[in-house]
């Protein structure tokens, strides 16, 4: 799936984590201009961490209104894309991924991005904003309010 997407010459990097082995992989990487990404000792401990946090949400408990419905998963979504942009998990494509995370959460509960896409990269300085604050000050609200305003919310 990622190696039509990789440069030529770095189709090692496909769909693979940073890591100890291959050698290759085995870099750190900042988050455009902020802080460090994981060390690429700990991602894949990271990311299995991530993932059975997510198996363990019991997406049938959230609220039948549906107004509070898409509030529980825009605050999933959210939590989410910052913990992976966090991680880092890739030398490159963690944002294409974080956007696709982002729609598979959202539009299958017919949340469509209005102004926002996977590819290319959104240049908008509002969501870069929100993820440095996700990340930097374990924030997630202006990445929700990111979300409510990029996003068509159903009409009932």
């Amino acid at each position: 799936m990622f190696k039509p997407l990789t440069p030529k010459g770095y189709e090692g990097f496909a769909g693979n984590y940073r890591s100890p082995n291959p050698e290759f992989l085995a870099v750190n990487v900042k988050l455009g201009d902020g802080p460090w990404g994981t060390s690429f000792e700990l991602v894949d401990y990271m990311m299995s961490s991530l993932s059975k946090e997510l198996e363990s949400v019991d997406l049938s408990s959230l609220s039948d209104d549906p107004e509070a419905k898409i509030i529980n998963y825009l605050t999933l979504a959210a939590y989410t894309v910052i913990k992976f942009i966090s991680i880092h998990p890739y030398c490159d494509g963690n944002g294409h991924i974080s956007r696709f995370i982002t729609c598979s959460f959202l539009m299958p509960n017919k949340l469509i991005p209005i102004r926002w896409s996977i590819e290319p990269r959104p240049i908008d300085y509002e969501y870069a904003n929100s993820m440095i604050s996700g990340i930097m000050k374990h924030d997630i609200k202006p990445l929700i309010n990111y979300f409510i305003s990029t996003f068509e919310l159903p009409k009932n």
